[in-house]
Parts: C-alpha cells; structure tokens; sequence
C-alpha cells in the first residue's frame, strides 16, 4: 500500500517539516492532539486517483480512521489510502487479440497462465493462446483483485455466396434443386446455416420460393443478382 499522508501526535519529539506526495495527490502532515478526534485540527483530505474510488484511511494495524475517530497514540502515524479501482471482473478475449485496462500507475498485473495470456511491461494484454486465466492485479507487491480472462478462437469468416446452397463455393442448378427439395420440406436433404444465408439472395432474410426463382434466373442468365 502507497503511503499518502504522516500524522504527527502534538506529544511527539520531532516534527515532519516536508509534505508527502505521491501519485499527484497533495496530502500534507497534521498535528494531532491526544485525546481528541483527528478532524480537531482540521478534516483529513479526501484524495483522488485515476478510475479509482477514495474508501477511506487506515492505520498500520489496518484499523480504519475517520474524522470522529479519536487519537489515541501520542506516536508518529502514517495513515494509508484506501481505494476500489474501477476494474472489470470477466475479460472476454479472442486469440491473438490485445487489450489494454485503464490502470493507475501504482497498479500491475500478472498472469496465472502465459500461455493463455501474457501481460508486457507496458500492461497490455495479449492472447496467446485458448483457455482461461486469471489476471492478479498488484499494488505494491500485494493482490488486491482477481479478474478472469477467457480466451477463445475467433469465429470463423465465412464469406457470403448469394445462390451457394450446398456451400461448394460454386453456384450451379445443385444449389437450385437443394433449395427446391428444402422448401419442399424434404426430410432426406440438410442445409446447414451459412447454406440458408446464402440461398436469401434477394436479402430480405426470409428463404423462400422467391429466392428460388432468382437462382433459376441468374443461371438462365435472365438476372444479375450475383
């Protein structure tokens, strides 16, 4: 955990004559009197970091601090900031992709698995390979959150050959009789669904006999749909 600001009790021996800064948030010492609440001297500051929610302050046991909290040590303290970063908690990838997240410079990640998917120097993500992984997410040296990442192949581009039924790559009076023969509801042929896409060849997503006649037409050589 960064430290963000140094307490000083009024009961201490030396006093901290220089302010801490640490990841542009301006947070200056404070002297404190025991007994009293650590707003006696004025509020404690409500800093601010990049896609990162401020929760609060704690101690060096962990203890959280507040303004109506009242001191009870006449000891130096350092108070520590608290935060939620705004970090997604499932990251879908497709082989050989890259992403990047929107990290705070105290922030790194590393990678359950690299050979699903490896984190640069630079932080950004790369996927290497298909399966699943978990990205720790470390501040200072300490996990503070678990995201995990699916990798999978990308899906297939298929280009589109309007009159194509059979899928050959070829349109021919095969693809006519196919689409025939399925409109005709006949249970002994099978059109897969890229088949189906590409017998809607006046693109108006509804196969039909319409299309049919357009494949005929095209291979009399009456239409140029193609």
């Amino acid at each position: 955990m960064l430290r963000h600001a140094v307490i000083l009790s009024r009961r201490s021996a030396r006093q901290l004559l220089s302010n801490m800064v640490s990841e542009k948030v301006d947070i200056r010492s404070k002297i404190l009197v025991y007994g009293e609440t650590y707003a006696r001297k004025g509020a404690l500051p409500t800093p601010t970091k990049p896609n990162a929610k401020f929760i609060g302050w704690i101690d060096e046991n962990g203890n959280m601090i507040t303004n109506d909290t009242v001191v009870a040590t006449t000891k130096d303290q350092t108070l520590t900031a608290k935060w939620e970063y705004a970090l997604p908690s499932l990251i879908d990838m497709e082989l050989g992709s890259q992403c990047s997240l929107d990290l705070s410079d105290a922030l790194t990640l590393k990678s359950s698995n690299e050979n699903v998917v490896y984190v640069a120097p630079s932080q950004t993500l790369t996927a290497v390979g298909t399966g699943n992984a978990v990205l720790f997410v470390l501040e200072n040296g300490e996990i503070i959150k678990q995201i995990n990442v699916s990798v999978t192949n990308a899906p297939s581009q298929v280009q589109t050959l309007l009159g194509d039924v059979d899928c050959n790559s070829d349109v021919n009076v095969a693809d006519a009789v196919l689409l025939a023969r399925m409109l005709a509801e006949d249970k002994d042929v099978t059109v897969s669904a890229q088949g189906r896409a590409n017998a809607n060849v006046n693109g108006d997503d509804n196969v039909d006999s319409d299309d049919l006649t357009m494949i005929l037409e095209i291979l009399a050589n009456i239409s140029s749909a193609f």
